[in-house]
């Protein structure tokens, strides 16, 4: 009963709500929604953000073996791979602009962890 309920909200709901947060023109995820909805798509992109957000369609590829949340999935991974990896130094960023350049180059641990999990899921 309730994997029922809950494959369908997932289904019907969350993916498709974070499907809409996708950034077509310059990769990732959008990094701001204010408590109307409205994205920012000039803000900054939290790569831990991007990270989780790429875990979670790789997981949701993983349970519905749908082909689009795979192709979400890779958008993310393509991101993280382009935008937020260090790699001079290696690890992630903490954020990235709108476009994809390091705005703030910290190496939390936390962020590194979120790296992690989504790479290992993707």
């Amino acid at each position: 009963m309730w994997i029922e309920e809950i494959t369908e909200e997932l289904k019907h709901h969350i993916i498709p709500f974070w499907e809409g947060l996708m950034d077509e023109a310059h990769g990732g995820f959008y990094g701001y929604m204010d408590y109307d909805l409205q994205v920012d798509q000039n803000a900054e992109k939290g790569c831990i953000l991007n990270s989780r957000i790429t875990w979670f369609f790789s997981n949701a590829y993983l349970r519905l073996q749908n082909p689009k949340l795979l192709t979400c999935a890779t958008h993310g991974y393509e991101f993280l791979k382009k935008a937020c990896l260090d790699e001079t130094y290696g690890g992630v960023y903490w954020a990235v602009s709108a476009v994809g350049n390091p705005t703030d180059t910290t190496k939390h641990t936390y962020n590194q962890a979120f790296a992690i999990y989504a790479l290992c899921a993707y």
